[in-house]
């Protein structure tokens, strides 16, 4: 195959990924996670697991209703513990760039959970938007912590 050809075969398939669109929710598997507030893309993934967008003003009554004791900001602005304002919240920062997610980026994260769960502390993972860095990590939690 030529030069031009795998140029070409290689632009439409990734185009095919970044156009298609997710599944919609009547055909999710119930255990992908249970959607708590769909405007901030907040779900919980299992007992002691959360995702969700940046917190928010009208988020944190919400956090604090399921006792989120851990959040992991997945991005390079660090404001949490100006909008949590808990002293009670264990604030991590693991800044991810979308475009370059390391494996010692997804290691950091995970120790960051071994960490919470073996103190039975509820964890909120979260990144701009609550999709890409933090679907990666919930994947990799998935993997790693359920099988």
């Amino acid at each position: 195959m030529n030069k031009f050809a795998c140029i070409l075969l290689s632009s439409c398939t990734l185009s095919a990924c970044m156009t298609s669109t997710a599944l919609p929710e009547h055909e999710r598997p119930p255990n992908w996670g249970t959607v708590l507030l769909k405007e901030h893309n907040f779900y919980q993934i299992s007992p002691m697991l959360y995702r969700s967008e940046q917190p928010s003003k009208e988020l944190v009554p919400i956090l604090e209703a399921q006792n989120i004791d851990v959040i992991i900001n997945l991005r390079s602005r660090h404001i949490d513990p100006e909008i949590v304002q808990s002293p009670a919240v264990n604030y991590v920062h693991i800044p991810i760039y979308t475009w370059q997610i390391s494996r010692d980026d997804l290691l950091q994260v995970m120790q960051h959970i071994q960490q919470a769960k073996q103190k039975n502390q509820k964890v909120l993972i979260h990144c701009y938007h609550g999709s890409d860095r933090t679907g990666v990590s919930v994947a990799m939690y998935r993997i790693i912590f359920e099988g």
